[in-house]
């Protein structure tokens, strides 16, 4: 049986260093899927080093890849050798935008998912246990009532184009649970640490917040009945 290894793509983005944080202690090997953007990868993978201190001694190794890019830009031998170290997998990569043109969303969210799935199908020739796919709860869409874990349907249509982006993508790996060991997480709005509130994110809720806090929004567009469902 080969070493713990995992790999974990969105690894400078909120979820992705949570993730990083909380498996630093366990007895892992950790490789993080960094693509270069507007910088070069190590750079922002010593970025990531420091903020999460992420001493020498810690087994964090950096991939250089791109989700977007087919076999992320690794030749076949690094994707196969790649494949052949890990025995488990994050998906957290994925562009948030609710504003981008679905073409865009697809190249990050969809093609991307599928690579991931490639590269789970060629190390389960190894002693792959499981991949770990993190969606949204959006993936409902403009669905209302109860809707249960197993309905993935888009009869009502999506209020954007990452939610319908990130469907896409379940639909992908929903396909492939007959041929891998796949665990799907769906949170909602993603907040920061239940306790400390620590945050590197100050997406979503924080700007409405702000407002309140500051006194520049004195009226809010929701009633008694609204629900709002942030998770820590």
């Amino acid at each position: 049986m080969k070493e713990k290894n995992i790999l974990i793509t969105g690894g400078t983005g909120f979820i992705g260093k949570e993730l990083i944080k909380r498996l630093l202690n366990k007895k892992y090997c950790i490789y993080v899927l960094v693509r270069p953007k507007n910088r070069i990868a190590e750079e922002r993978f010593a970025e990531l080093s420091e903020e999460l201190s992420i001493g020498e001694y810690e087994k964090v190794k950096l991939i250089v890849g791109d989700i977007e890019q087919k076999q992320f830009g690794l030749s076949d031998s690094a994707f196969v050798g790649l494949a052949n170290k890990i025995n488990r997998i994050y998906h957290a990569a994925a562009s948030v935008d609710l504003t981008a043109p679905i073409e865009s969303l697809r190249r990050t969210n969809v093609f991307g998912t599928k690579t991931i799935i490639k590269l789970a199908k060629e190390a389960m020739r190894s002693g792959f246990e499981r991949l770990n796919f993190i969606s949204t709860a959006y993936v409902s869409g403009k669905r209302t009532g109860t809707i249960y874990e197993t309905e993935l349907g888009s009869k009502r249509g999506f209020s954007n184009n990452y939610e319908r982006a990130k469907f896409e993508a379940e639909l992908l790996v929903e396909k492939a649970k007959s041929e891998l060991p796949i665990c799907i997480y769906r949170p909602s709005m993603v907040m920061g640490d239940s306790k400390t509130g620590w945050t590197t994110a100050f997406n979503v809720l924080y700007g409405p917040i702000r407002l309140i806090y500051y006194g520049s929004l004195k009226i809010g567009p929701c009633g008694s009945y609204s629900v709002v469902d942030p998770v820590p």
